[in-house]
């Protein structure tokens, strides 16, 4: 009597488990090249805006006040302010809501949100702190979201408020967020360009100009970094802090 054809249910448990464990295999595997290529991404992203604030900075002598001022150096590209990795595709700011290795607080830096409503998401969000509305006015709304944080953007700096950094001259000097040296303008108020401008010195070339911290949940928690001394794209750890890279 001839074998109906067909597979037995045994046959066909032993091709699901085999089946079951080579997708176990090959997934991770999947799913860190899916970050690498989200980080790849934000490299290009980071570069092309890079090469859009030195063109910025030849035409008008200083650096914009926001990445949205880009508009007109980036072909009006709004992609290229996004970065796949974030889930809010830009419209949840430029730092992400969890904490970074070796942060001790939960700052988000609204101030520095850089979008179309902007202000009201980061009041959805609650995030703490005063929205700089003079330094906001200078936002373009044509950017309508933005997963990056510009370290140079005109908005006044939440952290250096109370903040004492070393001066880069004098040995044993500091400096409080009232000093004029780093207020350069002398507005009385310490912006993120001012604060960043007087840490180059310091921290010297690989001082960060854009930054993506959208990587830091994926395998390496790697943040991305465009920088302002040697105008490269780099990419850490981010439990190493960025200034200990320039010595």
């Amino acid at each position: 009597m001839k074998r109906a054809s067909g597979f037995t249910l045994i046959e066909l448990l032993v091709v699901i488990t085999i089946i079951g464990i080579l997708a176990g295999l090959l997934l991770p595997s999947l799913h860190v090249a899916k970050q690498k290529a989200h980080q790849t991404n934000c490299i290009n992203n980071l570069s092309q805006i890079q090469k859009a604030i030195i063109m910025y900075r030849s035409d008008m002598g200083n650096y914009p006040p926001w990445l949205s001022n880009l508009k007109d150096y980036v072909a009006r590209s709004r992609k290229v302010f996004q970065c796949l990795a974030d889930p809010s595709r830009g419209k949840n700011g430029g730092k992400p809501p969890w904490r970074l290795p070796n942060e001790t607080g939960d700052a988000r830096y609204a101030e520095t949100w850089d979008f179309e409503g902007a202000g009201a998401a980061a009041s959805a969000a609650g995030c703490s702190g005063d929205i700089d509305d003079e330094a906001s006015a200078m936002q373009d709304p044509w950017l309508r979201a933005n997963s990056y944080l510009y370290e140079f953007c005109a908005a006044r700096c939440s952290w250096w408020q109370g903040g004492m950094y070393p001066d880069p001259v004098n040995p044993g000097q500091y400096h409080d967020a009232s000093d004029q040296k780093v207020d350069t303008n002398h507005d009385g108020k310490i912006s993120w360009r001012e604060a960043r401008q007087f840490e180059m010195p310091i921290c010297g070339p690989q001082t960060p100009l854009v930054t993506c911290y959208w990587h830091t949940q994926d395998a390496g928690r790697v943040v991305v970094r465009a920088s302002v001394g040697n105008m490269n794209v780099y990419t850490h750890n981010a439990a190493v802090d960025w200034r200990t890279l320039n010595e």
